[in-house]
Order: structure tokens, then sequence, then C-alpha cells
């Protein structure tokens, strides 16, 4: 993938204008005369078209030989800035986030040209055009039935789970479809595969798998060897309300749902809201052990846990700790009064609460969320109902502005459709030695994407 989100900016891309330059804005310099004297106009079309991520500058010419200018008005002003004879934006626009005064992406600003004692003023309506900023989504399989949950084995193959429970696994490197059928005991009293995860530990085909059984029990199964031997019986959890089931898992990190309960996710000895790691003990057994508390659906994504909480998502780098659910989030349950909030691991960023359109309620389904750039300054989240969002600390931390875009036009692919998502990960779309990560995207209607 080229880019995700820019962190520089590129010159202005202009229509209808009399010209434009790269670069920073200062300097001043001599504007254009289409005369000696008399009263001036500015002569730049009023009307220009931009891409989105830049800042400019736009130069200005004038109908006299002398002239000074300056930022006299509009709607937006104070989202520029002028020097000389150009005039910018201060930061980047963003089509997905417009920032102008009625959000129509359309930016109007008055510039006052002043000469020969006389002046005159012009509306410059400057509009900002989407672009796809590098994004190319390609479909790399499809016809794979339909998929519940999906998991990464690696960094270059991907198992999904179908609605039978029989298991396909997609290799990005080879572009291989293979049929894994359905693990050894489930089947028979088993309602769905809720979560799977494979165990990148080298000494062998290693799998946890979260299956339901009995309206409302979840089992969580550990294959030692290979899905087609017995598996062991970790242990089984009965929620007490089966709307409220909620299971994750990735590699040997395990996560369950808050069954309902805030206090439940407060305390780190209830399995509910919690996030445990599964070790073996080497007799193809093992156990689950207390890793971090506080979640009311955590989403387990490798790179870090996402909680699908009311009101805001959290992003977190794994590790042990009480990530704030029930304590400082959403509203207390009754009766209950949590401790002063210490230990508590704040979030990376999160979204805020409200009906805007970037606020939580659009992903409060979100599938998963992965980091794009080497220095985690970009991240991506797809959700279940097919929205794909991305978030820069660069745009949010260092310019103050609105770090969350939605991104679905920008990641539509190239066949097909991102209806729900699945699973998202970030797999080597090259062999070992030269390999660069990408997304890649599982879609529930047994379609595959790789986001380059």
């Amino acid at each position: 993938m080229k880019k995700l989100m820019l962190a520089g900016a590129a010159a202005l891309a202009l229509s209808g204008c009399g010209g434009g330059s790269g670069g920073s804005s200062g300097g001043g310099g001599t504007p254009p005369t289409g005369g000696g004297g008399g009263a001036p106009t500015i002569t730049t079309n009023g009307n220009i078209s931009v891409a989105e991520d830049n800042i400019g500058p736009v130069e200005l010419s004038a109908s006299v030989a002398g002239a000074s200018f300056s930022l006299s008005g509009g709607a937006d002003q104070a989202l520029f800035r002028q020097s000389g004879n150009r005039f910018e934006f201060r930061a980047p626009v963003s089509f997905e986030t417009p920032r102008d005064a009625n959000g129509d992406n359309v930016y109007e600003v008055e510039l006052t040209v002043t000469a020969n004692g006389q002046s005159d003023s012009k509306l410059f309506k400057i509009s900002v055009t989407d672009a796809k900023e590098g994004i190319d989504a390609v479909r790399v399989a499809s016809g794979l039935g339909q998929l519940g949950v999906a998991t990464r084995k690696g960094f270059n193959q991907v198992v999904a789970v179908r609605s039978d429970m029989s298991l396909v696994q997609y290799d990005v490197t080879t572009k291989a479809v293979t049929e894994l059928g359905t693990p050894k005991g489930l089947g028979t009293g088993h309602d769905a595969i809720l979560a799977l995860g494979h165990m990148d530990s080298g000494d062998g085909d290693e799998w946890l798998i979260a299956a339901d059984r009995m309206a409302g029990e979840v089992v969580i199964l550990y294959y030692a060897n290979g899905l087609d031997q017995d598996p062991f019986e970790v242990e089984n959890v009965p929620f007490t309300d089966p709307g409220e089931i909620w299971v994750s898992i990735f590699g040997r990190d395990v996560a369950l749902g808050d069954n309902g309960s805030k206090a439940a996710a407060y305390s780190a000895s209830d399995p509910f809201g919690n996030v445990r790691y599964f070790t073996p003990n080497g007799s193809g057994g093992g156990s689950l052990s207390f890793y971090a508390n506080g979640f009311h659906k955590p989403v387990l994504t490798g790179d870090f846990w996402v909680d699908l909480n009311d009101n805001v998502n959290e992003y977190n780098s794994p590790g042990s700790n009480h990530f704030g659910w029930g304590q400082f989030e959403g509203e207390m349950a009754t009766g209950w009064t949590p401790d002063s909030p210490q230990g508590v691991t704040f979030p990376m960023f999160k979204q805020g609460s409200g009906s805007g359109a970037l606020e939580s309620f659009l992903i409060t389904g979100a599938a998963s969320v992965s980091y794009v750039t080497s220095d985690l300054s970009d991240y991506f989240v797809t959700t279940r109902d097919g929205k794909i969002f991305t978030y820069s600390t660069i745009y949010a931390q260092e310019w103050g502005l609105p770090g969350w875009e939605r991104r679905d036009a920008d990641f539509a692919p190239d066949a097909g459709s991102l209806d729900a998502v699945v699973a998202s990960f970030l797999v080597d779309d090259q062999p070992v030695g030269g390999s660069m990560r990408f997304p890649l995207i599982v879609d529930a209607d047994g379609e595959i994407f790789l986001v380059r």
C-alpha cells in the first residue's frame, strides 16, 4: 500500500486558474501586471478544484503592478494563511472529514488586493475532491461460502470458518485455496465456531477454538497437533444470557465478553470481561491464565485490542492491565462503586460518543484494527457491516485535525464488494526476504481482498 493517510503536503491541483506553484508559502514576489495604474482587481480565477490531502499554495495575480494581498473574510478564513502573493490551507484538507463552515467540501475565503490607494476583494471557492490516496483493493479469492469468523496463520495464510463449521484456507503467497474440513470433535451438540486462533509457536500445528454448545455454554478447545486430532477441553463457560455471548481468540490469547456485567469486567478473577493466555502443559492439555481485564466486548487482532463499548472504542497495545470498562467508561452498575482508576491502561485513541458522522455508534461492530505504517502513525478499522475507517495520529496530534476518516469509497475493490467484514489482518504479499505487509480483508459472503 502506498499510503492510507498522507503525512505531508503535495502541490495543489488547480483547475480554471491562472496558475499554481508547489512548495511552501512565503517570500511574496511581484504579481503579473495588466497595466501601470488604476484600481486593482484580482485576476486569478475564484473557482478552484483541489484534490484532498493538499495545502497549496495558490499563486495570486493582479491587474496592476505593485499590488499587495491580504485575507479579508469568508466563512472559512481561519483555515487559510497568506503571505505575499500566495495563500494556502493551514493544514491538509480531507474529503472524508470536511472542515468548511457548512461541511460541503467547498471552502470560502475572501482575498483583498490593494494598489494605488485603492482595493478590491474577491471571494474564492475551493472545492475539495475525493482521491483514493494510493489505495488499491483487489479481490484475490471468491466463492468460499458463507463465512463467520477467520484468523491469520503465520503472515501468509488466512483460515476462515463457514456456517457449517468447515474451515477453508487461503495462501497469500501461492494464491491456493485449501479445504481443511471440520475440526475433530465438533458437530453434534455444537451450534457454531465462535472464534479460533493458530499458535505460531513453531512446536506444531496448535489451535484454540471456541464453540457454542447447548444454548449459551461456550467451550474452549485446544488442538495440540492439528485439527484432525482429538481436542483437549480447556474449559466451558456458561453465559447467563445467550444474547451476551462474545468470544475472541488470537494466537494463544482468549477473550470473553463481560456477560452483561461491568462488575465482572472489573474483577481480575472473573473470566468474563477479561483476556487470558493459554499455556500448553506438554501432554496435550493446558490452562488459561489472567492477562488483562476491564473489557465489554473485546476484539483481539494481534497488533491491538479493541473494546467495543457502548460509547467508545479503545485501541491499546496488548499488555497486562485494567483497560477501564466498568470503571471510567459508560454507566456504572446499580449499587456498585468502582475504585479510583489506578493502574488503568488508557486508550491509545478513541472515538467520541454522539450522533455525528464519525461517532462511535458507527463502529461498535468493529471487526479488526491494525497499524499500516512502521512508525505506528496510521491505522485502519474494518467493521462488520462493511465500513472502513482510518485514523492518523499525525493528523490528530501534530495538526490538531480529526484523526478519524471514513474511507469506504477509497477501499472500493476492483471486483465484488465489502458488505460484512469478518476480519482483517496484515499479511505478507511476497515471499520472505522481500516481503511487505498489507491489509487483507475477509468478507462474510466468501470473498477475500488484498489492499496494497
